[in-house]
């Protein structure tokens, strides 16, 4: 029994722990969706990583969520695909069909890469 309590712990705290970042990632990514549709680039910006701040700095996030937006549309969801490596990532659905967005979310939970792409989720055959 003594050996038990001990074991039971660790567990709970690597689940709670686990969930926990879930939980920041889900709320980040959501607000990325809604800053994206409320043309909030100075908030989308807040969310970037240091490297990405480097590469797209907030000067050019407004052409850039106008140009995605003007072809195609605002985003309408986002949706966990993966954990590798400390990296989450999720997808996130555009009004038109076709390409989804990627967006990718680092160890201290900032935006670490975003990008177009084809959608990469297994499509479930209908019966």
């Amino acid at each position: 029994m003594k050996k038990l309590l001990p074991t039971v712990v660790l567990i709970l705290s690597l689940i709670n722990g686990y969930s926990q970042e879930t939980t920041i990632t889900k709320k980040l990514a959501a607000d990325f969706v809604n800053y994206y549709n409320a043309d909030q680039a100075d908030s989308l910006s807040t969310l970037f990583s240091d490297e990405v701040k480097k590469q797209m700095p907030p000067a050019n996030v407004p052409p850039l969520i106008n140009q995605l937006k003007s072809q195609l549309g605002k985003l309408l969801n986002s949706e966990f695909f993966a954990t590798n490596n400390g990296v989450t990532s999720y997808i996130c659905t555009f009004e038109k069909s076709g390409p989804v967005l990627y967006l990718h979310f680092d160890k201290s939970n900032k935006l670490a890469g975003f990008y177009v792409n084809a959608d990469k989720r297994e499509k479930t055959p209908v019966k």
